[in-house]
């Protein structure tokens, strides 16, 4: 539906909807997934489908909106509204759709990882594609404004890119159906510690009950200097290791040398976050920028 209001406004508001459904999202879904699922009855593998399910692009319901609002040269001429709003303009366009869908994975430790588009293991809790991301819903904007200087045209704008700061959810953790996953948190974290501490008990370094690692080396000025004849657990040198490990005791601890559980909790999740992070499951936030157009 298309929409003018005198020469200042015009709009465009549409809806549509769409049911993708087939065999496969494309031509390699039943290589990549199918075949790979055992058949419960059969205990071989899965057949391809025989019925149609949503494809992975599949979004129900979009509602897109464009609208502008211009106002041209000596509007109002001699008013102080029109010295205010001539030249000036506004456009924004919004949209606001179905989530995709995507295949719910069993809460088992080797679908901890899997996100939303990734493949599940060999079981899964429920059909293909029958779960689905939230709705997706933006709105962006520009302002404009037009003046002289110095004998050029000049426009100075603002573009705001998702000006209501919406938060939108564009993936999520196949297991949990959530942009967090726990039991994948506490695993990364063990692992991270357990080679910590593999580590340094294969260096002779001192590790208490608590797996409080220490790296003080008798307490000389520079522990950096105890690092020259470390090992990694497959026996070659790696003194960088060493030299790491006391500077992420440093960064994330209080510098006494003393790796503690809680030192080495927040290490982990500063790493662990960098990839599993919100930013990682949800769409650009808020973005302003300001520029000024020429014209000769």
């Amino acid at each position: 539906m298309d929409r003018r209001f005198g020469n200042l406004f015009n709009g465009t508001l549409s809806y549509s909807f769409m049911q993708a459904k087939n065999t496969g999202s494309d031509p390699d879904t039943y290589i990549d997934f199918g075949s790979r699922v055992i058949n419960q009855l059969s205990g071989g593998t899965q057949p391809p489908p025989q019925a149609i399910l949503p494809t992975d692009f599949s979004r129900p319901h979009t509602l897109a909106a464009a609208a502008s609002l211009a106002f041209p040269n000596n509007w109002q001429e001699g008013s102080a509204v029109g010295s205010i709003f001539e030249n000036f303009g506004v456009y924004a366009t919004f949209r606001y759709t179905s989530g995709t869908p995507y295949t719910r994975c069993n809460n088992t430790s080797s679908d901890q990882d899997r996100l939303s588009g990734d493949n599940c293991d060999r079981e899964f809790p429920e059909g293909i594609n029958q779960s689905r991301l939230p709705t997706y819903k933006q709105l962006d904007m520009r302002f404009t404004k037009g003046f002289g200087l110095a004998g050029l045209d000049v426009t100075a704008y603002l573009d705001a890119r998702n000006i209501l700061n919406l938060k939108n959810i564009i993936q999520v953790f196949d297991a949990t159906g959530d942009v967090v996953n726990s039991q994948e948190a506490e695993a990364e974290f063990a692992a991270n510690q357990d080679e910590w501490v593999s580590e340094a008990d294969g260096n002779g370094v001192s590790i208490d009950e608590d797996k409080t690692i220490d790296l003080s080396f008798d307490g000389v000025a520079d522990p950096r200097t105890g690092c020259s004849g470390w090992v990694t657990v497959d026996g070659n040198p790696g003194s960088p290791n060493c030299i790491y490990m006391i500077r992420t005791e440093e960064r994330f601890g209080n510098g006494d040398h003393m790796f503690d559980a809680a030192e080495q909790r927040r290490a982990s999740d500063a790493e662990y976050n960098l990839i599993r992070g919100i930013h990682n499951f949800t769409g650009d936030p808020r973005r302003m920028r300001l520029g000024l157009e020429i014209n000769f």
